[in-house]
C-alpha cells in the first residue's frame, strides 16, 4: 500500500527525534492553509504533527480527521492526541470520505511515499469542497535540502529510484509539484518555497538513532 511503513518501536522513536525536524515546516502549512472552525482532513498523518498544530488552529469550532496507512502510527498517534480526532487507518489512494467533505486539508511530507502520487491527489481534491484550501508538502531536491544531505551522506546513502535520497525528495522541486497537481485535476495550483532553520539534539545522540530509524522505515 505504500512504501513508508514503520514496526516495532520505530513509530515512537519517529515521534521523538523527527518533530524538531519537521514542526517548522508544519506551522508554515497550517497557517497558511488552516483557519478557524474549519473541516480539517490530514492526509498521511504519521504520528499527529500536523494534526495536532491543525485542532489548535481550529479551535473548539472546527472539527480534525486524519488518516494514515501504517496502524503503527495510528497507535502512537493516538497516545498524544488530540481528543476528538477522527483518526482512520486508510490509504490516501481511496479516502474514506464523501466527495467535498471538508473546508480544508493537509499533507505534510506525505505526498511523494504514495504509491501513485497523481491518484492520491486526485483523491484530495475530491473529498475538498469547493474553494477550499489544501496545503500538500514535499522536500525539495537534495540538493536544496542542506540538513538531509549531509544526514545521508554520514549515513552513507546510495543514490537510485528506491534509495531515501530519492524516495525523501523528488527531483522535480517545484515544476514537479505543480506537474502533479495539474494532472492531478487541481485548477490554479500555487507551489512556493518554504525555508526554514532547524534546531537539532546532540549530534551523538540524535544520529544513531536517525540512522536505526531511516533503516526501518525507508523500504524499497
Amino acid at each position: 500500500m505504500s512504501g513508508f511503513q514503520l514496526t516495532g518501536s520505530a513509530a515512537s522513536r519517529y515521534e521523538r527525534f523527527v518533530a524538531p525536524l519537521m514542526l517548522p515546516f508544519i506551522h508554515a502549512v497550517v497557517q497558511s492553509t488552516v483557519r478557524r472552525g474549519d473541516r480539517v482532513l490530514d492526509v498521511a498523518c504519521g504520528t499527529g504533527f500536523a494534526t495536532r498544530a491543525a485542532a489548535i488552529a481550529v479551535g473548539p469550532e472546527g472539527t480534525i480527521a486524519a488518516v494514515d496507512v501504517n496502524g503503527t502510527m495510528l497507535d502512537e498517534t493516538r497516545q498524544h492526541g488530540p481528543d476528538g480526532v477522527d483518526w482512520q487507518k486508510a490509504s490516501a489512494l481511496q479516502l474514506p470520505f464523501p466527495d467535498a467533505a471538508f473546508d480544508s486539508l493537509i499533507c505534510q511530507k506525505g505526498a511523494q511515499f504514495l504509491p501513485d502520487p497523481l491518484a492520491g491527489l486526485a483523491e484530495m481534491h475530491r473529498v475538498l469542497k469547493p474553494g477550499g484550501r489544501a496545503g500538500v508538502t514535499v522536500w525539495a531536491p537534495i540538493d536544496r535540502s542542506p540538513y538531509l544531505e549531509a544526514q545521508f551522506r554520514v549515513l552513507g546513502g546510495t543514490r537510485g529510484p528506491a534509495s531515501p535520497i530519492d524516495v525523501s525528495c523528488p527531483p522535480a522541486g517545484e515544476s514537479g509539484l505543480l506537474d502533479w497537481a495539474s494532472r492531478a485535476g487541481w485548477s490554479d495550483p500555487e507551489v512556493a518555497a518554504i525555508e526554514r532553520a532547524i534546531h537539532l539534539p546532540d549530534i551523538e545522540s540524535h544520529i544513531p538513532t536517525t540512522s536505526l530509524l531511516l533503516t526501518a522505515t525507508m523500504l524499497p
